[in-house]
């Protein structure tokens, strides 16, 4: 399901978004993006929460309904501006399968295969986020744009079926889907909301997020005006080097439980995190200063996806491993409302930044971000190894306190031996 949907919403993004710049000024495109993120900013934790008491199956098939509509409409409807935002808000649905994906993954693995099972699915994510530019490149050059579209939503519908056989059988019994009979009313939310929010891990956790969705949509939002205004390359070279970058994610994704049977210390989370987080603030360093040709972008971009390839399953398991028990899809729903609040605010003041600074603006704006995010990050980490290190040497100490009563045990019951 999540190399399908990420797949045909690559396809459909690049297609969207190019007659979109051709149509309006940056500015009005960035206002688009933010609008559109905008409709999706209260859906994320209402979802989770449904997703935490009836299953994650039904909210994900919503979903997917609502980006199959759009698809269809716009198929339907041609290029015109309101049909192409109209697409631009439905493609937001992938983000909330995204999210009961992350919620049902952590259902159905212990807390020690967790990591690996969301380095899994980020890489066929991955292959999906690779495949859908050049996909839907060449089959609108080949068949035409209202065929493409209609070929994507069938694409769509099809996760719609595989998901109809889907069975909710949760195997970690850590965070079991809410029964209903105890799941708060409406009125609650915001208690539980609290409730939440009182773990600093928590808190630290969803400023981190805050901090790096920023980052990546004031880039990502900016950068096919960067590619034709800065570098004076063709509109087409966006889908390439998505396309290029989501190879080099989904190679990161496969090799990461390879390089835990070296590295030992990979296989935490909270490890990974603050490695994640400088390797991304480097890369939006050197796209500030060196990206000048298409070849050095992609080379600065590349290195980011690195970074992004190594915090995207991280953080999902962090925030996995502290929520609490039937609040799983809740608590991510949470931190997608946190992302979609950047994703709403930063492509808007990424136009504005880009027509008033010039194309390097963004970038700067997005390494200020990154760097912003690698303070929590470290908490995090450090707040961490000590918990680990305490832990540690209780069970040390457990482990002497038994071997000395039993050794005083074994003298005292045992006779002399006169």
């Amino acid at each position: 399901v999540s190399l399908l949907t990420i797949l045909a919403t690559m396809a459909a993004n690049p297609i969207v978004k190019g007659l979109l710049q051709e149509q309006v000024r940056p500015t009005v495109f960035g206002s688009m993006q933010s609008a559109a993120a905008a409709t999706t900013l209260l859906v994320s934790a209402p979802l989770g929460r449904a997703s935490d008491v009836h299953g994650r199956a039904k909210p994900m098939m919503a979903m997917l309904c609502v980006l199959c509509s759009t698809l269809l409409a716009l198929a339907i409807a041609g290029p015109a501006v309101s049909a192409l935002f109209f697409c631009l808000v439905g493609l937001q649905a992938t983000r909330q399968v995204d999210e009961l994906l992350k919620a049902a993954l952590s259902d159905v693995t212990v807390d020690t295969g967790r990591l690996a099972g969301m380095q899994m699915m980020f890489a066929c994510g991955g292959v999906g986020f690779g495949m859908g530019p050049l996909a839907g490149k060449w089959s609108n050059s080949l068949v035409g744009f209202e065929v493409t579209m209609l070929l994507l939503a069938a694409l769509v519908l099809v996760c719609v079926l595989l998901l109809m056989n889907y069975s909710e059988r949760p195997k970690n019994t850590a965070h079991p889907v809410a029964h209903p009979a105890t799941s708060p009313a409406i009125h609650s939310t915001l208690h539980e909301i609290q409730k939440i929010a009182r773990h600093k891990s928590v808190r630290l956790l969803f400023l981190m997020r805050l901090c790096q969705c920023c980052a990546a949509h004031t880039m990502f939002s900016t950068l096919g005006l960067y590619i034709t205004e800065a570098l004076h390359e063709p509109k087409e070279r966006y889908a390439d080097l998505l396309s290029v970058n989501s190879a080099v994610f989904t190679t990161m994704q496969l090799a990461q439980p390879v390089a835990v049977r070296t590295v030992s210390s990979l296989s935490s989370c909270w490890t990974v995190l603050p490695l994640a987080m400088a390797i991304i603030a480097a890369s939006r360093l050197l796209f500030a200063l060196a990206a000048t040709t298409f070849a050095r972008c992609l080379l600065c971009y590349g290195f980011s996806m690195v970074g992004i390839a190594l915090y995207m399953p991280a953080v999902s398991t962090c925030t996995a491993e502290v929520a609490g028990a039937g609040t799983v899809g809740f608590t991510l729903g949470l931190s997608a409302m946190m992302e979609t609040a950047a994703e709403v605010a930063m492509p808007l003041l990424g136009g504005i930044v880009f027509e008033l600074f010039g194309p390097y603006g963004p970038c700067r704006v997005a390494l200020l971000c990154s760097c912003l995010g690698l303070l929590p990050a470290a908490a995090l980490s450090f707040g961490h190894m000590q918990v680990g290190r305490l832990k540690r040497c209780a069970d040390e100490t457990n482990t002497d306190n038994g071997a000395d009563g039993g050794a005083s045990k074994i003298s005292a019951t045992t006779p002399r031996n006169n």
